[in-house]
């Protein structure tokens, strides 16, 4: 018996974390995929697209994963009157996942539509807020230390 509880239980965890694990996958192929293809392409567009995706692409997810660390994103959710002050999820990204599994767990459906708004809201704000990391990629790249080749290059991809 003990066996298909086993087996029922890693089924429900795959349902339920399954469609994680394949946005992960599809978000670093993506990325790694790019690198390989650019790879044969010559050095230098591969140093160009490596910086570029993970130097400013890690920065500006990180900022996002990070953002409710320093607080900035629970007093938003604070201000819109979240009942979850507690919440301590990854950040701007899983907040929202979290937030609608204990607002249909409880019961409050209506609150589904509510936390889609807001997160929209916020996360349009932290996307203009990092748009100049996107557009001035190749200045703040050289004020770094990234060779001007290089960082040239880089900019062009994230442009």
């Amino acid at each position: 018996m003990d066996g298909d509880s086993e087996t029922l239980e890693t089924l429900k965890l795959c349902r339920v974390a399954g469609p994680l694990a394949l946005q992960v996958m599809c978000h670093f192929g993506i990325e790694l995929l790019t690198t390989v293809f650019v790879g044969y392409i010559g050095n230098l567009e591969l140093s160009a697209v490596s910086v570029s995706l993970f130097i400013i692409g890690t920065f500006t997810f990180g900022f996002l994963r990070r953002f409710d660390a320093n607080g900035v994103y629970r007093l938003v959710l604070e201000y819109f009157s979240s009942p979850l002050k507690e919440e301590r999820g990854l950040g701007m990204g899983s907040a929202l996942e979290t937030l609608c599994g204990q607002a249909y767990g409880a019961g409050q459906v209506h609150l589904l539509g509510v936390y889609l708004q807001r997160s929209w809201i916020i996360l349009s704000m932290t996307g203009v807020i990092l748009l100049p990391f996107y557009i001035f990629a190749t200045p703040i790249l050289k004020v770094c230390g990234v060779e001007d080749g290089v960082a040239d290059l880089a900019g062009q991809f994230r442009a």
